[in-house]
């Protein structure tokens, strides 16, 4: 993990109080940052580590008003399960694997198969052959990683030269959270949803990271509860 830091750290930003300065000078809005203790009551089984990672990412991306902050991480805990799942596992039963992926899997003795081949043929099956997994076992190599779960190599390359970081050949890259937290605004900030934020439009928002209002109750309640922590109104 210690090499895969120094990899990534030629296109990490590190957090200084000159970004703020910065923030404050672009937004129409006063700039807002969790506190360390919100931070730990919207998630509670991270700590300095992880809230060091995600204050430059908020700046960054200009996620910096109080609405946007609870939009926004309260996206990436559903999709992270709190940031404690950082990476896709495909530990499915038959049953689970056919209901969530009916498209690819047609059928339980299909789902039944491929549970006993593993996790890696599971992902083959399910990420292979589109978005720019082409080569044999590209469903695996690029599988969900990171608060979005980034998934696919096209999205693994965009987000890498956005980044300046070589997500493309080295996607484990994106399980580490302070590289994970840069990914996730790139992301947030390139699919509009900090106007979205602004408007309250969650829909839209799930709709951008998601495609779909998969999980959308989960996403709701927690976006209530972040913004009851950062004092907003629900």
């Amino acid at each position: 993990e210690a090499s895969l830091r120094r990899r990534a750290s030629r296109g990490f930003r590190t957090f200084r109080g000159a970004d703020l300065a910065n923030a404050e000078s672009k937004s129409d809005r006063a700039f807002y940052a969790p506190s360390y203790e919100q931070w730990r009551a919207m998630f509670p089984q991270t700590g300095m580590l992880e809230y060091r990672a995600f204050l430059p990412a908020l700046v960054q991306f200009e996620i910096w008003t109080a609405d946007r902050v609870a939009a926004a991480l309260a996206q990436w805990s559903h999709e992270s399960r709190g940031l404690q799942a950082l990476e896709e596992s495909f530990a499915y039963t038959p049953e689970r694997l056919l209901a969530v992926f009916p498209v690819r899997v047609k059928s339980l003795a299909e789902a039944e198969r491929l549970v006993k081949r593993g996790p890696e043929a599971i992902a083959n099956v399910i990420y292979g052959g589109r978005f720019g997994n082409r080569a044999a076992g590209d469903g695996w190599r690029y599988r969900g990683r990171g608060p979005t779960q980034l998934t696919f190599y096209d999205n693994y390359a965009l987000a890498g030269a956005a980044l300046n970081m070589p997500l493309a050949t080295q996607p484990d890259l994106v399980k580490l959270i302070e590289v994970g937290a840069q990914v996730a605004g790139y992301f947030w900030a390139a699919g509009g949803c900090n106007a979205f934020a602004d408007q309250g439009n969650f829909d839209a928002i799930t709709y951008r990271i998601n495609g779909g209002l998969n999980g959308q109750s989960d996403r709701v309640a927690i976006w209530k509860r972040f913004r009851g922590i950062l004092g907003l109104p629900n």
